[in-house]
């Protein structure tokens, strides 16, 4: 439950982003944003392995770094100077040598945390049918919804970004769960 709390914050957060008008956010306050403020608004859109780095002032925006054990992956998340409003989250994985291999999206770190809270959440419930003498009856399925465009939208990405020709297939049926 509290990885969808963080999941839904970070939702919120990619939403706020975006469109602060319609929340009635003030932009341009007097409000100070500080090094501590940055790492506070940072710290609830990491898992909670993620140990805290470092935090740098990179022209108007704070960049506050944390690090995951379990996902062997930093986070960087940039936070305006301003407004103290997220401006970006990236993750970046480290290979086997400990070296950054890849740097996701902020749309693909989101889905990533969407799709491992939802697996998370369904192992419990698994564990839960175990505990209650049900296990194997009904399988926990994960069922997500898209639309054509979400399909359009992930061949083209896999298109520009170079994918062979299962990236040009979109997203399958099913998968995993």
């Amino acid at each position: 439950m509290r990885e969808l709390l963080r999941v839904m914050a970070a939702l919120l957060a990619a939403v706020w982003m975006t469109a602060p008008a319609a929340f009635g956010a003030e932009t341009g306050t007097d409000t100070a944003v500080t090094r501590e403020s940055a790492r506070m608004t940072a710290s609830g859109l990491v898992p909670d392995d993620g140990v805290f780095q470092y935090t740098e002032q990179c022209g108007d925006a704070y960049e506050v770094v944390y690090y995951s054990e379990g996902e062997r992956s930093y986070y960087t998340i940039r936070v305006s100077v301003f407004t103290g409003e997220v401006a970006s989250i990236s993750v970046s994985l480290l290979d086997s040598r400990g070296s950054r291999e890849a740097v996701l999206t902020e749309e693909e770190a989101g889905r990533r945390l969407r799709y491992e809270a939802l697996e998370r959440e369904a192992a419990s419930w698994e564990e839960e049918d175990r505990k209650s003498g049900r296990e194997g009856k009904d399988p926990v399925r994960i069922a997500v919804a898209h639309h054509r465009g979400d399909q359009a939208e992930t061949i083209l990405h896999n298109l520009f970004r170079g994918s062979g020709l299962n990236g040009l297939g979109g997203m399958p049926r099913v998968r995993g769960r």
